[in-house]
């Protein structure tokens, strides 16, 4: 770390590669801004008074609240009443005038932008039209959002703000004791990023005691290397000042905000508005006119593949598990596939509009190769003049703007997009629209999607129609490309005779194509026994690290950001996890400003949570529940943020928590998980059918009563299609006990579910589930030999009547509802 002064030695003389990573993350706004009252002493509030230090005013609160004058501040600030913050308080840092020090700010593409002020000066300075960003204001009491576009900044008061008197200000010891105990969202968020992403400190000492807490995670280390160097700006610094700078990573600039600002000013003087950061290509595609914020959030949603890249000279990440890059592509670093050839020539078939499917899906098993043919090919339709866009919305997408936006597009579009699943609403409303409202009806889908996930995408895309590809285990030429391939990279390890490579090639062939990466890599040997040596290899803290990232890749594909990973495992050993020769190695995913970690290997990363001892598991469970958690609100599962969902998968029982932890360890996970998401319907929906699975072992009815009474609360949490799905099926399950009333429980089932589904129809859209539960338990029902209502029996002739419109392609639900109708028939004469 280094010293620098407005009056000596100057950003200037920063090393190059540090200058070079300063200005790049500069102007990419991937700067935080951490400041304190220091930056406002220039400032004037309403009554042209210039704002206080923090000295002036404890001594005027001593004064007005009538203790020592020698009285810490937080002591001032509890002597004072309701009536006298109003007026001492909130009326002196109110309507703020900016000085200075702060003018500069708004010239600056920032992250995040944290406060422990409670004036409102940030906000007016920001009021001036010169702002490169729109101000986003945040108390410290509101619950986490997302901000996904970087034309707003997010100015988040972490003691209050005068404009929102009512929700308090933290002043006192015991104040700071309680939004520490809530966990309170924004102080947690600032605590994940301190220690790893680059920040600008000023106006505040460093034993500041939040300030304190924030940094005491953060080391020379800790801070990500790919991002620009971090500063403290004091102009008073003291030989301690340089100890403490030297242990956070902080490089010490001695001399003023302003002057710091205006050295960065003078280093970096031509900035971009973040409408220019985006894609450059993609503000080409629409007319001239079209807004420019609608363009920027588009962008942050689809990116252009490109026609043409500079051809890698080799692929090494490519070839030891991680996905294509383009420039893996243009360099011809896959290996031929016929399931190519038919992926390419279906949707050169769809775009020319000889077959009438909007949608292809490449389906297959998890490491079978769909992500490299779906990129193939979709370079190559790139490389002939056709616009493909992918599709790397990580949140919710607004499928009107997105509609609004593909028709300003000439000429036939196609959207790539990986882990179809994710966004198949999103994909059958925007084909809806496209098809029926518009006259756009060249727009194309190229997905990809794991063969157990197809069943699900069938009945959220209900009368959608899509075609299928799938077979992508390897042939025996492709099985033997891909040895001579690796032998030819020095990459193979065979024991045996290196000569006869289609000896090898028999081994592998049917397998996935990342199996047999494996194998070859591993003298062939058996995927568990890969497994264990290089688990074996790694430390302990290496171990929790993957675990933690594999299982945030297991429930969401893009894996789970830097920030939280690091946070929740540590940053020891860090950087050296990221190379390809660690044993459990970890990749980073995505755009530079929004970085996911994933492990580099999914086929090994998932044998490895199936192998891994249930102690280490249920560790990464614990750790991963608790590092999203206060990222996951009903505001942000309804804005489908990664964390929301993946939350939704890292509790489901049977998909996720039963496969790794098992009953035992399923028990242990929700009992400790329960205080950090009892709110949440979610929670108590896995909770119930967890108590179900453990009826249907037991048989004991007391697991039967928790099921029965968990549905129940989630539901009166939130009036939700799940919850009263899950609440159906349970009173459903509830049939079976002796003693019950039958009649009754039916009852209850088949009215939740008559509710999931008039909740679903309200709200714009329609899944197969809560029909499969309703026509499974209908027919439950009368093979006991029950008798359904004319009401019920109705009811289920009006839903079976639509199964064939609405749900085409689910196999499963139409054959459920033959067996419902030829019973109803033989019962009912229906």
């Amino acid at each position: 770390m280094a010293r620098f002064s407005a009056d000596g030695r100057r950003l200037w003389d920063l090393p190059d590669h540090l200058r070079k990573s300063l200005e790049t993350s500069l102007r990419f706004g991937e700067y935080n801004l951490f400041v304190g009252a220091g930056v406002c002493l220039d400032a004037k509030n309403s009554k042209g008074e210039n704002l206080p230090s923090g000295e002036q005013l404890r001594h005027d609160l001593c004064r007005i609240a009538g203790v020592r004058s020698t009285a810490p501040l937080p002591r001032a600030f509890r002597g004072l009443s309701a009536e006298q913050v109003k007026l001492h308080v909130t009326e002196r840092f109110i309507n703020c005038v900016p000085g200075n020090a702060v003018r500069l700010i708004p010239s600056f593409v920032w992250r995040r932008i944290f406060t422990i002020n409670i004036d409102d000066v940030l906000e007016g300075v920001y009021s001036h039209r010169e702002r490169l960003q729109d101000p986003k204001t945040i108390n410290f009491r509101d619950v986490f959002e997302e901000t996904r576009t970087l034309d707003q900044v997010p100015i988040i008061h972490l003691h209050g703000w005068t404009r929102k008197p009512n929700d308090g200000y933290v002043f006192t010891q015991i104040d700071y004791a309680k939004i520490m105990a809530e966990p309170n969202a924004w102080m947690t968020i600032l605590a994940d990023i301190m220690p790893v992403e680059p920040f600008i400190i000023s106006g505040t000492s460093l034993d500041e005691i939040d300030l304190a807490y924030y940094l005491q995670r953060r080391s020379a280390e800790s801070p990500r290397g790919d991002c620009g160097p971090s500063f403290y700006v004091e102009p008073n610094p003291d030989a301690q000042t340089d100890k403490e700078c030297e242990s956070y990573g902080l490089n010490l600039y001695q001399g003023t905000m302003q002057q710091f600002l205006q050295e960065l000013n003078e280093l970096v003087p031509s900035r971009s508005h973040p409408y220019d950061l985006a894609q450059p290509d993609i503000p080409n595609l629409f007319p001239n006119g079209t807004d420019r914020k609608m363009i920027l959030r588009f962008a942050n949603d689809f990116q252009l593949v490109p026609s043409s890249v500079a051809k890698k000279e080799s692929a090494y990440r490519f070839h030891y598990g991680n996905a294509p890059s383009w420039e893996d592509i243009a360099g011809k670093w896959d290996i031929g596939r016929s399931v190519t050839t038919n992926v390419r020539s279906t949707l050169r078939d769809m775009i020319e509009k000889k077959i009438e499917e909007r949608v292809l899906i490449v389906s297959d098993s998890a490491g079978a190769g769909k992500t490299t043919v779906v990129r193939r090919v979709a370079y190559e339709l790139a490389q002939e003049g056709t616009r493909v866009l992918e599709c790397t919305a990580l949140s919710r997408m607004d499928v009107s703007e997105i509609s609004a936006c593909l028709q300003l597009i000439e000429g036939p579009i196609v959207i790539l997009l990986d882990n179809l699943a994710e966004q198949s609403r999103v994909v059958a409303e925007l084909v809806k629209i496209l098809m029926v409202e518009t006259e756009k009806d060249d727009v194309v889908f190229l997905c990809a999607e794991r063969n157990y996930r197809v069943r699900y995408i069938g009945s959220t895309m209900g009368d959608i129609p899509y075609k299928t590809v799938s077979g992508l285990n390897l042939s025996f030429p492709e099985a033997s490309q891909l040895v001579d391939q690796y032998n030819a990279l020095g990459l193979a390890a065979f024991k045996g005779d290196a000569r006869k490579p289609r000896e090898f090639a028999r081994v592998i062939m049917s397998q996935p194509i990342a199996v047999a990466c494996c194998l070859i890599m591993n003298d062939m040997k058996p995927l568990k026994a890969i497994v264990r040596s290089t688990y074996r290899e790694a430390t302990e803290k290496c171990r929790d690290r993957y675990l933690i990232a594999s299982l945030a890749s297991y429930c969401f594909r893009d894996g789970i950001r830097f920030e939280i990973l690091a946070s929740v495992s540590g940053h020891r050993e860090w950087n050296y996890q990221f190379d390809l020769a660690h044993p459990l190695p970890l990749s980073y995913l995505g755009a530079l400003r929004e970085r996911f970690v994933v492990p580099s290997n999914t086929t090994l990363a998932e044998q490895t949570l199936f192998q891994a001892p249930k102690p280490d598991i249920a560790r990464a469970f614990a750790r991963l529940s608790q590092g999203i958690a206060t990222r996951v609100n009903r505001r942000t599962i309804m804005a489908r943020v990664p964390e929301a969902r993946l939350a939704g998968r890292l509790f489901d029982y049977e998909d996720v928590i039963r496969r790794f932890l098992g009953e035992e360890g399923a028990q242990e996970f929700y009992a400790k998980s329960r205080e950090l998401w009892k709110w949440n319907s979610r929670y108590w929906e896995q909770v119930s059918l967890y108590n179900l699975s453990l009826f249907y072992s037991t048989n004991d009815q007391n697991y039967m009563h928790n099921a029965v009474q968990h549905a129940k609360h989630a539901v009166s949490i939130e009036r939700h299609p799940y919850p009263l799905t899950t609440l159906g099926k349970v009173l459903a399950a509830r049939m079976q006990i002796r003693g019950v009333n039958v009649t009754a429980s039916y009852a209850d089932a088949h009215n939740a579910l008559l509710k999931a589904i008039g909740v679903e129809r309200r709200r714009g859209w329609i899944a197969g589930h809560a029909y499969v539960t309703l026509f499974g338990s209908a027919i439950k029902y009368l093979d006991m030999r029950y008798v359904l209502t004319g009401r019920q029996t109705r009811e289920l002739i009006d839903l079976l009547s639509e199964v064939h419109s609405k749900f085409p392609r689910d196999v499963d639900l139409r054959r459920l509802a033959e067996q419902l109708t030829a019973k109803l028939q033989a019962r009912h004469g229906a």
